[in-house]
């Protein structure tokens, strides 16, 4: 299988080659694959792509019982990604697709955020059936790789973005003829939107910071490419038993061992024509000025001189060991379908520091405490048969769960601190009706779930101290509401139509708690409430619809138009901003008051999509070919009204302006949808 797509998306271009050989005659069969996508720049500007993808897979039969499968697959790829903006800087841009992380050098576009991913997986798997009623697989997986997140870091130097707050006109709003000069300026030369790296390698050139033991007429950087990089090793093993009890009941049940261990550190990758860097931290300093080695990142190596490819800022380990198990008995009669699964596990996790931070000198080098977490739960469901085509169903989930291990440590990067949170529980419940007729089909669903004990951490950096930190919130509490409908009925003369629709309302229902950790201080703040009961949970439309006509001709091809609805899309919300702090100086009830704690709904969007298919049999026209080929056609065109006013997600910023409790100074982040986008996809296959 041959194929080629041509788009105006994220990438421009893929190939995809696929080779399976099938069952040869001594038991194997074999699967290869590889595909390639890119772009030199994606629908937004700066946006390079590159993706090179794999799979390979060899199979043995070694009797009608045992059948062992070899498996390796993975994707390296490196993107450059657009960064969020605020509407005042798309605007002076003159566009929604304003990206602030590239700009020119050498007459190329190079951006300053960067993802590379390379993570391949590799499963070995056995299939045993021992008897006709007994089934039993079991499997390895290994997985290893890295993920990387390279942009801009800089020491003793103002911020490069340039979509700093500190850069837009709106910040002078008590000085209008500077707001007004800030604006022309930028309206004139829209390159002053874009990074300047041309400033970035002077502003090295002309470094004149110096430490000891270093020749003054090296350059210390100011400003460098480094890379935040995650280095994965996980291991699994399970071992799954399907067992027929009767013809009525079947029991399945399964064990599963994973040790996950992920090695964390910051790298320089460029020093932007410096000579070196030192492994020490700016922040610290203004935050602890009477530690005389609170900037000190290792207090084991310190002041190290680095060069590119070095370790700086943090390196950790973290671990995660989960042993877990599950249990589930099926029965299926004449008129009701039931089932009742059980699961339990039990989650080890521990940080391993590497370096010797000098604000936490007592909690972040060597190992920390293991901290652990026992889980359970429970579903039970039912389906019932009227007949062959009406059936009701419903379900119930109560289970807990562990947190994440950035939830678990507050400040994973340079300390042991464990913030001790409660295993989240998660109860859902849901009912269902379906209709499956000859020419017309229908189903409902109703559904509920809440979540208790979450906790969330976010790394910002606060006004309070001038310096990063990790806000905590725990207590949360969310429901999940809302119904689901779908609907697909056969029309005449090859049409149908499809109708789905999602009506719901995702909302946090408690006021959670927030701790404020110092990233470079070894202090919290005191834990404050979150105004958070009745904000909505940012993911995505809330309400959703679509309504597509298709239509299937006897010569082998198709067509589809659908109009897609989306509504009660909100932004991401800032705790900061909502806590005891933030708003007890503000009048209650006032205009500033419901500035700071409104939640915004962002506009609904229709949306029309398009797309053609045609499958040509080549043997009918090229005579005398033994093996049947076939060549499919694909072209599908999204947003075809080209709607280029659709925010597809915000966040409010995470920062607050504490001393004026002003919320405009840092004003929401927006992403928009795609305007109109096509791809043609060509598929030849033997």
């Amino acid at each position: 299988r041959v194929s080629g797509m041509l788009t105006n998306r994220n990438f421009t271009g893929r190939a995809m080659v696929t080779y399976n050989t099938g069952l040869l005659k001594k038991g194997f069969a074999f699967s290869l694959s590889g595909s390639f996508r890119g772009a030199n720049e994606g629908y937004v500007q700066g946006t390079q792509y590159e993706s090179f993808s794999f799979f390979a897979s060899a199979s043995k039969v070694w009797n009608q019982k045992l059948i062992s499968t070899l498996t390796a697959f993975s994707s390296k790829n490196k993107r450059a990604v657009q960064g969020s903006s605020t509407q005042e800087f798309m605007d002076l841009a003159n566009s929604n697709y304003y990206n602030p992380s590239w700009g020119w050098q050498a007459g190329q576009k190079r951006s300053a955020n960067l993802r590379y991913d390379f993570v391949p997986n590799i499963i070995l798997s056995n299939e045993f059936k021992p008897t006709l009623n007994t089934q039993i697989n079991f499997s390895l997986g290994f997985q290893f790789g890295e993920h990387k997140n390279v942009g801009l870091d800089w020491y003793n130097s103002y911020n490069p973005n340039p979509t700093y707050y500190k850069k837009a006109p709106s910040y002078y709003k008590d000085q209008p003829i500077i707001a007004q000069q800030l604006k022309d300026s930028f309206l004139a030369n829209p390159n002053l939107l874009q990074i300047d790296w041309d400033g970035l390698y002077d502003a090295n050139q002309n470094s004149t910071d110096t430490i000891a033991g270093m020749p003054s007429n090296l350059k210390w950087a100011r400003y460098m490419m480094s890379a935040q990089t995650e280095k994965i090793r996980n291991f699994t093993a399970n071992i799954v038993l399907n067992q027929r009890i009767s013809n009525t009941t079947e029991f399945n049940a399964a064990i599963l061992f994973q040790n996950s261990l992920t090695e964390q550190y910051r790298q320089i990758e460029d020093l932007l024509g410096a000579d070196y860097f030192v492994n020490i931290n700016q922040f610290a300093e203004r935050a602890d000025p009477l530690n005389p080695v609170a900037n000190q990142n290792n207090l084991l190596e310190p002041n190290k001189i680095l060069k590119e490819g070095d370790i700086y800022g943090y390196h950790f380990l973290g671990r995660v060991t989960k042993i877990s198990s599950f249990a589930q008995i099926v029965s299926k009669f004449e008129n009701v379908d039931l089932y009742l699964a059980l699961n339990a596990d039990r989650t080890i996790m521990q940080r391993n520091g590497y370096m010797l931070n000098g604000a936490f000198r007592e909690s972040s080098y060597g190992n920390s405490q293991e901290v652990s977490f026992f889980n359970w739960g429970t579903k039970l469901g039912f389906t019932y048969k009227f007949d062959g085509k009406n059936y009701l169903g419903a379900q119930v989930l109560h289970t807990l769960k562990s947190p994440e291990f950035n939830q678990v440590f507050a400040l994973p990067r340079t300390t042991n601190i464990v913030t001790n949170p409660a295993n989240p529980l998660i109860t859902s419940a849901e009912i269902n009706y379906n209709y499956r007729g000859s020419r017309f089909k229908a189903s409902a669903t109703l559904f509920m779930t809440e979540t208790k004990n979450e906790s969330n951490s976010l790394t910002f950096y606060t006004e309070i101290t001038n310096s990063f930190g990790t806000l905590v919130m725990s207590n949360i509490k969310k429901r999940y509401k809302g119904i689901e409908l779908a609907l697909d009925a056969q029309l005449f003369g090859g049409f149908s139509t499809t109708f789905v629709a999602n009506i719901g309302d995702y909302s946090f229902i408690s006021r959670p708690k927030a701790t404020f950790y110092y990233d470079n201080l070894d202090k919290a703040e005191p834990t404050e409430t979150v105004y958070f009961h009745g904000i909505h949970v940012a993911s995505g439309p809330q309400n959703a619809g679509m309504i597509k006509l298709n239509y299937n001709s006897k010569q082998y091809w198709s067509a589809s138009i659908n109009l897609n609805y989306f509504d009660k899309i909100y932004t991401e919300a800032s705790a900061q901003r909502r806590t005891t702090e933030a708003i007890d100086a503000v009048v209650p009830n006032s205009d500033q008051y419901y500035a700071i704690v409104k939640q915004e709904q962002l506009p609904s969007a229709f949306i029309l999509d398009a797309s053609f298919r045609k499958s040509i049999y080549l043997n009918k026209y090229i005579k005398g070919i033994k093996k049947r080929m076939y060549l499919d056609i694909n072209l599908s065109m999204n947003n075809i009204l080209d709607n280029q006013n659709y925010i597809r997600a915000g966040r409010e910023q995470q920062r607050f302006d504490f001393a004026e409790n002003d919320p405009l100074k840092f004003p929401n982040r927006y992403f928009y949808m795609m305007g109109r986008n096509y791809a043609v996809n060509i598929i030849f296959r033997m």
